[in-house]
């Protein structure tokens, strides 16, 4: 598993290249840097299949993501909380969510 340490802003600009879709905000509600994006599907069941894998990683890595939905549109919340920002594993998971994503297939 990656190391819990939080990471610098120069690094977490660095890591974005390779999930341009994400955003970083930084100090989000005034308390840590976070990683948001949103997905929309073609239907109600590619949703709730793609929500099934982040929860199931989620639950393998012990690192929980934020999520929020409605019918076909997801948004994802990533930060490291017992560091108070980012770390390595808010990009991996990052990477996987998209790569179950593009399996699935986005709404265009």
């Amino acid at each position: 598993m990656s190391s819990l340490i939080r990471i610098t802003t120069s690094e977490v600009k660095s890591f974005l290249s390779a999930i341009p879709k994400w955003k970083f905000i930084p100090n989000m509600n005034s308390t840590s840097d976070t990683l948001v994006r949103v997905y929309q599907f073609k239907s109600f069941e590619d949703t709730w299949s793609f929500l099934t894998k982040v929860a199931m990683r989620s639950h393998k890595l012990g690192h929980h993501v934020k999520i929020i939905n409605l019918y076909n549109v997801v948004e994802l919340e990533l930060t490291t909380h017992d560091v108070g920002g980012l770390s390595e594993l808010d990009f991996k998971m990052a990477k996987a969510f998209e790569k179950s994503a593009e399996q699935l297939g986005l709404k265009e």
